[in-house]
């Protein structure tokens, strides 16, 4: 009866455990999310104080300030709560290691010790005998498959058609790169002061 008990109370702190890391890993999703929205903004809001210093555009680089210190506080919020789960996780997780850890060092021992009362170390040294004569014999057949059976000989190189490809690779590397991102004069045609709204009120 007793032993009955104790097997129905491990199952039930194992389900438990289970359904915190399956809500634990819900919310870290969940906090992955709004941190990079919000790191996302952060860079929105960086590029648009960068273009008001060059204009010099004294209100807007303010706004933009007010702007990143209201989202970097939230932030912040986030990346807490998220380290916090993450530590908690981390510790449960360590827990569970030394826990099974424990067991299994127990079993180990238990079979070690059976398997070295039935290994005398005679009967270990007639193994090792047995082993290196088995080696030796692989070695030999190796060595006589590996003789060369006849003589092959390399073509020789064209050193025309190398010269071409070498001048071929060389003219490829120097053509120049194409980038597909968005020059600063286009960036400059948008409405920051209507940019900055949206990166406050944006969940995306």
């Amino acid at each position: 009866m007793f032993g009955r008990k104790k097997e129905k109370k491990k199952h039930t702190d194992n389900v438990g455990v289970d359904k915190f890391l399956v809500r634990a890993q819900y919310w870290l999703d969940f906090l992955e999310k709004r941190i990079a929205i919000y790191q996302n903004k952060l860079r929105r809001l960086d590029k648009i104080i960068k273009i008001a210093a060059k204009r010099k555009d004294k209100d807007l680089i303010i706004e933009s300030l007010k702007a990143r210190k209201r989202i970097k506080s939230d932030l912040n919020m986030y990346m807490g709560i998220f380290r916090n789960i993450q530590l908690i996780i981390n510790r449960m997780e360590t827990a569970q290691l030394v826990k099974e850890s424990a067991k299994v060092l127990e079993e180990g021992k238990i079979i070690i010790d059976q398997l070295s009362s039935d290994m005398s170390p005679e009967k270990m040294v007639e193994v090792m005998e047995g082993i290196r004569e088995s080696l030796t014999s692989i070695d030999e057949a190796a060595e006589i498959a590996s003789e060369p059976i006849s003589d092959v000989t390399l073509e020789e190189f064209d050193e025309e058609e190398l010269e071409a490809e070498a001048d071929r690779i060389i003219a490829e590397q120097s053509l120049p790169s194409v980038k597909q991102e968005a020059t600063e004069e286009e960036i400059e045609e948008k409405d920051l002061e209507k940019e900055i709204r949206e990166i406050l009120e944006s969940e995306e």
